[in-house]
C-alpha cells in the first residue's frame, strides 16, 4: 500500500518523461549534423511500420 510519504519521495514521472525526450533530441541533433538530412528518412522507415 502506498503512502503520501511514499509519492513525495518517488521520482517524478513528469521529470524523467521530460529529461528523456531532451536526450532523444540531443542525440536526433547530432545525428542529423552527422549524416544530414537522411537521418529523417531514416529514423521514419525505422520507427513507422507503415513504411
Amino acid at each position: 500500500m502506498s503512502t503520501v510519504s511514499d509519492r513525495e519521495s518517488s521520482p517524478d514521472p513528469e521529470g524523467a518523461r521530460d529529461s528523456f525526450k531532451e536526450f532523444i533530441e540531443e542525440r536526433y541533433g547530432e545525428w542529423e549534423r552527422e549524416f544530414g538530412d537522411d537521418v529523417n528518412v531514416r529514423r521514419t522507415a525505422s520507427f513507422d511500420p507503415k513504411n
